[in-house]
């Protein structure tokens, strides 16, 4: 993933937003500085260095370079190859295509790591479980990983194009099954447990369906919750290395602990993927609430929104005057809070990782909505450049102070936090 940045050229024949998230390769919106008028400034928060002395234990969260997502690298790059050399057992073409298909999803996270690539290693570092056992199901869980992405995937295509895809993804569960079976045998209690968490899992993409289609209408709070739970498979990763630890299953307190977990980093997939989602016409609440506020205010007379409606430039502005960004932030730091308070020991790596993110969100979300109530008459200035339609300049923006205070808020949104799941 690139930064976030807006590329406004100036007779309005080019406008990159450089995105939250993957569009395809047709789509792909180049890494630009933010323009404003003629000049290319980079903005870099340097003045926002005081507000990042209490975390200074938070890596790069988009690029993982450092600390403890780094710390793994050797070994998700040697889980990697095993799901490579895996794929020899499947016929062709499904095993070129599982290879592929992998590889695209790492390209397109554009060096930001894959939460739930690290899944098993997370899980394990916030229960305690000993090392060798989280080792052990490292593998069978990125089968079943590489499982849920496929699928996920799949739920986006049209269905003349996925028939090899679906053959594939029933072997994968097959397979990550299989490899669970080995080592959990026929235990009672997590294949019980297993059958629960499926259920949820296809519970929470059928409501995602739902929701974002339309069917149903449900409260963001709801929302929210059912979202993560998509990713309740998790669930059946940590029962597997509790089972495998000390015999037991989950308790309904780290069951919660997980699904907020999982909501907080679906909140974070979302901004990350905002520009990708609206461009292909899903929803997510970040997305629902930015066309609410374009009905609102730019686009009175329009019921739905489609992506020819906004652009990318018309987007970037939407998501922070509709406090969209800012929201979304604050409650995926309520839901990692309660991720921690959950589920994690003291001394738990990824509790320390996870609450440097929390600070982040936080932090940011808070300095982006005092530039705004402190710059009321930036919002003026935007709202005239939205009445223009999808190529808008900055042009308008022909008081210095405000061009500042715009270059500080994209900068901030760029170094913001963002996640692939």
């Amino acid at each position: 993933m690139n930064n976030l940045a807006i590329n406004l050229i100036e007779d309005g024949l080019d406008h990159r937003f450089d995105h939250f998230g993957r569009v395809g390769t047709a789509h792909r919106f180049l890494r630009a500085p933010l323009l404003v008028g003629n000049a290319h400034p980079t903005f870099t928060p340097s003045d926002l260095a005081s507000d990042r002395n209490d975390d200074q234990g938070l890596e790069d969260f988009n690029t993982g370079h450092a600390g403890y997502i780094s710390s793994l690298q050797d070994k998700i790059e040697k889980l990697r190859n095993n799901l490579y050399s895996y794929s020899k057992y499947y016929p062709a073409p499904l095993d070129s295509i599982l290879v592929n298909h992998y590889q695209e999803r790492l390209r397109c996270a554009d060096k930001q790591p894959m939460i739930g690539e690290y899944g098993a290693f997370i899980i394990g570092d916030l229960l305690s479980i000993e090392p060798r056992i989280t080792e052990y199901l490292a593998f069978p869980w990125l089968l079943l990983y590489e499982y849920s992405l496929l699928l996920d995937d799949l739920l986006d295509k049209s269905r003349s194009h996925w028939s090899h895809e679906l053959l594939l993804s029933q072997m994968l569960l097959e397979s990550s099954l299989n490899e669970y079976r080995k080592l959990l045998g026929d235990n009672q209690q997590v294949w019980s447990a297993y059958e629960s968490y499926r259920r949820e899992s296809i519970d929470g993409m059928l409501y995602e369906i739902e929701w974002s289609t339309r069917i149903k209408k449900h409260s963001g709070s709801e929302v929210i919750i059912q979202q993560g739970r998509k990713a309740a498979m998790v669930k059946f990763c940590a029962a597997s290395m509790v089972c495998l630890d000390n015999n037991r299953t989950l308790t309904p307190k780290e069951e919660k602990g997980i699904d907020h977990l999982c909501a907080g980093i679906q909140l974070l997939d979302d901004s990350t993927d905002a520009l990708e989602d609206h461009m292909a016409g899903r929803m997510n609440i970040l997305l629902e609430e930015t066309y609410e506020w374009f009905k609102k205010n730019i686009f009175n007379s329009i019921s739905n929104i489609h992506p020819k409606d906004i652009g990318g430039n018309q987007l970037m502005v939407g998501l922070v005057y509709s406090g969209g960004i800012s929201r979304s932030w604050k409650t995926a730091t309520e839901q990692l809070d309660k991720a921690i308070e959950l589920l994690a020991d003291k001394g738990s790596q990824v509790a320390n990782y996870l609450n440097a993110i929390s600070i982040r969100c936080r932090k940011s979300s808070i300095i982006i909505d005092e530039a705004l109530e402190a710059n009321p008459e930036l919002q003026e200035v935007f709202f005239r450049a939205l009445a223009k339609g999808d190529r808008f300049t900055m042009t308008e923006i022909n008081s210095e102070k405000l061009s500042e205070v715009w270059r500080k808020i994209a900068g901030l949104i760029n170094d913001g936090p963002k996640a692939r799941n």
